[in-house]
């Protein structure tokens, strides 16, 4: 009876209403109120009615929902997935449209619209209400019907309007976070009593903190704070209770440069001091935390030592940490743990690895304090990450993992799309179990439990067994994007669902109420006695009109589960062969030559750095198809294997809190010898302003507002030029910016540029073309439309730039989407932010499609120059070129002053080396740039060289 009523309590804690903050720095992001559940009766049933679910057109929906007995009462209404002009009001009555899943986007290149799921994007409306079992409510104007409590128990969902009209049972959240702070990443635990615990990280301040909040005899306590002097930098923490039932917090915190895990306890005497419980000198974080059977704690995470993150573990007993153990073997990254107890002892430790080139889930047991033999669950080409471990009574272990499509973060492009996969085509889950040495899976398929929505788009599995031995699924699914284009998406909007498997195969998903939010959240879960399972949540409570984000939230809520029927049935899991070769089977030998390659000149020893200066994560408004900000740094160090790194968000991520996550994540991936991470952002500017992006080797910077004057076109003569603002911020901030797809809407006119401030361009960019001239190789051309994605504007080719003695280096990007298929390449005197910055001011920089070696020298009057380097005067001067393909070379083109000059045959060899004295120099300067082609296609373009006239 004392659970029943703590769980009754739960639901209903105490809620204040909540403004956003104002966020001054950020245009994009406006004042505004996020979604509140009002602080409802105890005995309150949240009931989910859903319409559209079968029509072909919208529908304007009105009606009223009331009591229709005895004893009913209806608390309130709410609206789901409303936007603007929907209206819900406390005496039961709504109005709203349903939506259209019809694209807003026409399209006039290579890249199909993909069209909804179905017609219309179904919504409605959540009542909630009270009363007995009996209790009846009726809903009149809006399709007429009438249903009881008794009804709903179960998990049942009834059906009214011929399938039209859905009605069930939800979960009833609480709000736990406060106006104050960006509230995130929770994680949840529960003990022997009934009673809670949620921790999460919060963005408060210009800094983060630690925030806990306990439910004790059925009320939430206020809110305690973590927070020290010597970090402004948190990240996901793990909670549990131990036997004694004192509270263990554990969280990554980053103190002089480096991220180690910390702890603190809460017993019946307080909270203890915090506790430092790693010393390695790399990043320590995806940890994971469980008790074992015994109440002792067992703690593993992902751990960056010499250039390379294993998954480490250690327990907790008797007050003290024991050693730690290595339990991942592989030469290659592996990554994010899962941990799982079994009753006999065994303590499980799941994580994924990237060590036959593609992602495996693998599982260790822990016996005795000793770990056992590594077994592999998955084997295939295919992206298989993100595990979560369960155990159940008979000590079998259960699996959940996410499944994406093979060559994951492989060749992908606007003019490529049949080799590799962008980071975010797919995501299916898959639920195994093993059994002795039996891998087994159930025979219910999971996909046919996600009806409604986007269904290959679910991931980030959630798993926990119940008591009754059924189990239970929480899980992210894209749930509306606009303008779908191939992979590309806008206003994308995730939410949290839930599902449970029994006999009777997967029931129908939950979605968590006020869960709409980023691609990046993950549902923490707490189980207990059958029927108690809870779970908390974040969510941005972005709208769904345009996925406009308000204000991040940590929510908390009991979840009805139906009652099992019978033993869950299995077959052996055998992985679905899928076709896939090596895109570059000599790329591991491509890059070591790229890598060892040294340039020796003036004194000083360069090395080429490999990395992207444009690309975009689900943070972007239009970042639907890039894959979460995580995901991103898998791809960097797997997939591409680059030496550096940016993350260039339209306006950092659209909010100062996603600002901060991304420099938050730069310095947490930062790994020295192997990864240096550079703070970016892009500042989108319709033409002729133009796209930039900006760089920093400093964290902290603002955002730059964008004023509307900017965007209003070439032929207004109001257009205010963004220099004005740009270059004074450049120079406040010691930033750089560079502009891209400079021949679109997207790009400039060349009226106003700054050789100091804005030293390089983006030549290429994998999600679109090359913007190099009129018709040159992967470029645009005035009489094909399909090659003039977003747009069409000849005056910013790179060459009317050069024309006008712009001083402007190479670089080649991904922008959205493209993967593997373009390089920026940074010769370097060493590999710190400052020393790759450095290197782009001095246009030390070449772009490429592949691991090209492209050296481009000069020598004049005695000395030597770089590519990228102005050249004093000399009558005599000598162009250098030395390359090294990654395939047979078709030419090396030598272009003079915006003309071609000379090319050299490459003879179908892979390398190549000449000089070129140039017969004809003009009179004043002289421009040179080398463009080398190969045979399969690829490109690099070196930075230009100027002899500068005497």
């Amino acid at each position: 009876m004392h659970k029943t009523i703590v769980w009754a309590l739960l639901l209903v804690a105490a809620v204040t209403y909540l403004s956003l903050k104002p966020l001054a720095p950020l245009h994009a992001q406006q004042r505004a109120t996020a979604p509140v559940p009002a602080a409802w009766d105890p005995a309150a049933t949240r009931v989910l009615i859903r319409y559209g679910v079968t029509d072909a057109d919208t529908a304007n929906w009105k009606g009223r929902i009331e009591a229709a007995s005895t004893g009913a009462r209806v608390i309130g209404v709410e609206g789901l997935h409303f936007i603007q002009q929907d209206r819900a009001a406390k005496d039961g009555s709504f109005t709203f449209t349903t939506q259209s899943w019809a694209p807003r986007t026409q399209q006039t290149d290579l890249s199909p619209i993909l069209p909804g799921p179905r017609a219309v994007f179904p919504n409605g409306i959540y009542a909630v209400v009270a009363g007995p079992p009996d209790a009846r409510f009726k809903v009149s104007g809006a399709g007429d019907f009438t249903f009881s409590l008794a009804d709903l128990t179960g998990g049942r969902q009834l059906a009214f309007n011929d399938g039209n009209i859905q009605v069930e049972t939800a979960p009833n959240p609480s709000l736990l976070s406060g106006a104050a702070g960006e509230a995130d990443f929770p994680a949840i635990a529960r003990d022997s009593q009934g009673n809670l615990a949620v921790a999460w990280q919060e963005f408060f301040g210009e800094r983060d903190r630690i925030v806990v909040r306990e439910l004790v005899n059925g009320k939430w306590n206020e809110a305690e704070t973590f927070e020290t002097p010597e970090t402004m930098d948190v990240f996901r923490p793990s909670a549990i209770f131990d036997k004694a039932g004192t509270l263990h917090v554990i969280w990554p915190v980053q103190v002089d440069g480096n991220w180690d895990l910390y702890s603190r306890r809460r017993s019946s005497s307080g909270w203890s001091a915090i506790e430092r419980v790693t010393q390695n000198p790399g990043s320590d974080f995806h940890q994971k935390l469980i008790a074992d059977k015994q109440g002792n704690l067992w703690l593993a995470w992902q751990s960056f030592r010499n250039g390379q993150s294993d998954i480490y573990a250690k327990s907790f007993s008797n007050g003290t940490w024991g050693a730690e153990m290595r339990i991942s073997e592989s030469a290659a990254n592996d990554w994010e743990p899962s941990l799982a107890a079994a009753d006999d002892g065994t303590i499980w430790v799941g994580w994924d690895t990237y060590d036959k080139g593609d992602y495996d889930v693998m599982v260790r047991p822990i016996r005795n304090g000793r770990p056992g033999q590594v077994r592999p669950i998955t084997r295939s080409t295919r992206f298989e990450a993100h595990a979560s471990l369960a155990c159940d009574k008979q000590n079998r272990l259960w699996i959940a993992f996410d499944e994406s499509t093979a060559n994951w973060g492989k060749d992908y492009g606007y003019l490529e799309k049949t080799k590799g996969a962008p980071l975010y085509i797919s995501r299916n889950i898959h639920v195994v179990r093993l059994d002795g040495d039996r891998l087994e899976e159930p025979t219910a398929d999971i996909a046919k439990a996600f009806p409604l929505y986007v269904s290959r788009f679910v991931q980030n599995p959630q798993i926990v067994v119940n008591p009754d031995g059924s189990l239970t699924v929480a899980a992210l699914q894209l749930t509306k994007s606009n303008s779908v284009i191939e992979v590309w998406g806008a206003s994308g909007i995730w939410e949290n669902v839930v599902l449970q498997l029994d006999g009777a195969g997967w029931h129908r998903a939950q979605v968590l109420p006020y869960s709409n939010g980023a691609h990046d959240e993950r549902v923490a879960l707490a189980g207990g006695p059958v029927g108690s399972l809870c779970a908390a949540w974040s969510s941005d409570s972005r709208d769904f009109a345009n996925a406009r984000i308000i204000h991040q939230n940590v929510y908390a809520a009991a979840i009805p589960l139906a009652s099992a029927s019978g033993g869950i049935a299995v077959h052996p899991f055998v992985e679905a062969p899928e076709l896939s070769s090596a895109t570059h089977p000599h790329e591991a030998a491509d890059i070591k030559t790229i890598r060892a390659y040294r340039i020796q000149s003036g004194g000083s020893t360069y090395r080429i750095m490999r990395g992207d200066l444009h690309r975009h994560t689900a943070l972007s408004g239009d970042g639907v198809g890039d894959g979460s900000l995580w995901d991103f740094y898998r791809y960097v160090l797997d997939a591409i294997n680059l030496d550096f790194s940016t993350v260039t968000d339209h306006q950092g991520g659209g909010t100062t809190y996603n600002w901060w996550k991304v420099q938050k994540s730069c310095d947490l991936f930062l790994t020295p010898a192997r990864l240096t991470t550079v703070y970016a952002y892009e500042r989108s500017v319709l033409y002729p302003n133009g796209h930039r992006n900006i760089v920093f080797t400093k964290r902290g910077a603002p955002i730059l507002p964008i004023d509307p004057l900017e965007n209003r076109g070439p032929d207004n003569p109001n257009t205010k030029r963004s220099s004005d603002a740009v270059w004074p911020y450049l120079k406040q901030y010691n930033a750089i910016a560079f502009r891209h797809t400079t021949a679109t809407d997207q790009g400039t006119d060349w009226k106003d540029h700054d050789n100091t401030l804005e030293p390089l361009v983006e030549v290429y960019q994998g999600h679109r073309l090359v913007y190099e001239h009129e018709g040159g190789p992967k470029g645009m051309t005035a009489d094909r439309l399909y090659t003039h994605r977003s747009g069409y504007r000849p005056a910013g080719y790179i060459w009317n730039a050069l024309a006008k003695g712009y001083r402007l280096g190479f670089e080649a990007a991904s922008d959205h989407c493209s993967t593997h298929i373009s390089y920026s390449c940074i010769l370097t005197r060493g590999d710190s932010r400052e020393d790759i910055v450095d290197a782009m001011r001095k246009r030390h920089t070449y772009g490429a499609t592949d691991n090209i070696v492209l050296d481009f020298r000069v020598t004049s009057g005695g000395k030597e120059y770089l590519q990228g380097d102005e050249v004093p005067h000399n009558s005599k001067y000598v162009l250098h070129v030395n390359v090294i393909g990654t395939g047979a070379i078709g030419r090396v083109a030598l272009i003079h002053n915006e003309s071609y000059a000379y090319q050299s045959p490459g003879n179908g060899k892979r390398d190549l080396q000449f000089t070129y004295t140039d017969p004809h120099p003009a009179a004043g300067e002289n421009r040179y740039y080398v463009r080398v082609e190969q045979e399969d296609g690829n490109l690099a373009w070196s930075s230009p060289v100027w002899i500068l006239a005497p």
